[in-house]
Parts: structure tokens; sequence; C-alpha cells
């Protein structure tokens, strides 16, 4: 028999933090970031920094350590 402890974290909100503020929140938190840009032809056209605009699986979700976390960062959200 194998007994395997299930820890758990709640995704915090990190819409509207720049790209490298937020994956380092949620690395430290024990979780895999993945980026993926948003805005297609147009964003890269407008000015300003990158923010996150969403993120998979959303904010305040319990999810295990070691979990994948997708964001989504534009220009514009």
């Amino acid at each position: 028999m194998r007994v395997r402890r299930i820890t758990t974290v709640t995704l915090p909100d990190v819409t509207g933090a720049t790209p490298d503020d937020a994956r380092s929140q949620l690395e430290d938190l024990g979780l895999k970031v993945d980026l993926k840009r948003s805005g297609g032809f147009f964003d890269e056209l407008l000015g300003g920094d990158r923010v996150v605009c969403d993120s998979d699986p959303p904010p305040d979700t319990e999810v295990q350590l070691d979990s994948k976390v997708t964001l989504l960062v534009g220009r514009t959200c």
C-alpha cells in the first residue's frame, strides 16, 4: 500500500501583474507556469507593457502542487 498526501494551494489573482511577477508568484507556490500571448497582430503594434489578462484555471481555484497554470498575456485585455 502506498499513501500519498495531496497538497493543494489556492490560485491567487495575478490579473494585471507583469508576466515576470505573476510567474514568480505562482512558482513560489509550487506551480508550473505557461505563458500564452493574446491580442494577435494588433497587440504587436500597440505600445506599452504586457500584463496578465486571464488565467486557466481561474483565480481562487484549489489546485495541486506542481500543477500547470496557463497565463494569457497581452497589451490590451
